[in-house]
């Protein structure tokens, strides 16, 4: 059964019917029609109440539970790693263009020094031709 709509994947066990002790089991497209009727796999116990068998998940290998785990944690981690991470890069790129900016500036004065020089330099010894 799907009841959200998403097939979780077929090694994660998962619970498709809510059952009230008590109460007689009732499957979401059968509530409409009236009291379940027991089916295949299903035991009568406790006074005529159905119990479902336990479904068995197929046993898979220690890498892919692993890999599915970790899949799984990105997940939820991603949007929190995403926000923190363009901090980060904010931040860094911040502090490089700081820096960046203090060299140009630096340049920039040795030019413009440079530049002022040689033009008192070709000022001084045009003075001195004439």
């Amino acid at each position: 059964m799907e009841p959200f709509g998403r097939q979780p994947p077929r090694y994660v066990p998962t619970l498709t019917d809510v059952v009230a002790e008590g109460l007689p089991i009732r499957r979401p497209a059968e509530s409409a029609q009236g009291a379940a009727q027991p089916l295949e796999g299903q035991q009568q116990a406790h006074g005529g109440e159905a119990e479902l068998a336990a479904p068995t998940a197929p046993e898979m290998p220690a890498a892919q539970v692993h890999e599915a785990l970790v899949a799984r944690l990105l997940e939820r981690v991603q949007p929190m790693l995403e926000a923190q991470l363009r901090d980060a890069v904010a931040e860094v790129m911040q502090s490089h263009a700081e820096v960046l900016v203090r060299s140009l500036r630096v340049a920039a004065e040795d030019v413009v020094r440079a530049a002022v020089a040689d033009a008192i330099v070709q000022e001084h010894s045009a003075a001195l031709r004439k």
